[in-house]
């Protein structure tokens, strides 16, 4: 009897396992960049992307274990993450400085590979920048130009 227990649990988790492997491969689908406000639930506000880079990819990662967050893929310069959730914790990226563009604190970090990230809070939404640091003057001006 115990082993029939112990092959009915195993069972259960392969099958846990295999659903659980199926629903990951649906959480993240391209979108329209225009409908990030629409996805993110933040339709009113404007999405701070730089217009100036083309944009290659939008997607939305969405699964029931965490917040839906929006990823743009703009070139091999920048990339910009957007979060609804406050709990992002940035530990693979060295602290730089922490700076108040139009009253809006931007943290700054370098990473292992030695791009820039900006992480700030628009509105109700989280946002990460990840750029190279050829680019921080371009990104800097953007925000002083976009920023509440």
């Amino acid at each position: 009897m115990k082993k029939v227990w112990i092959l009915i649990c195993l069972l259960l988790i392969i099958v846990g396992v295999i659903f659980f492997i199926i629903l990951g491969d649906n959480s993240k689908k391209e979108i329209n960049i225009n409908d990030i406000g629409k996805k993110l639930d933040n339709p009113n506000h404007d999405i701070l992307i730089p217009t100036k880079y083309d944009v290659k990819n939008v997607y939305l990662h969405n699964n029931d274990f965490v917040s839906a967050w929006a990823e743009i893929i703009m070139s091999n310069k920048i990339e910009i993450s957007i979060y609804t959730s406050d709990d992002l914790k940035n530990k693979s990226s060295k602290y730089i400085n922490k700076e108040k563009i139009n009253n809006t604190n931007i943290k700054e970090y370098k990473t292992n590979a030695g791009k820039r990230e900006y992480i700030f809070k628009q509105d109700k939404l989280i946002y990460v920048y990840k750029f190279s640091p050829s680019e921080k003057e371009n990104i800097n001006q953007y925000l002083k130009t976009n920023l509440d």
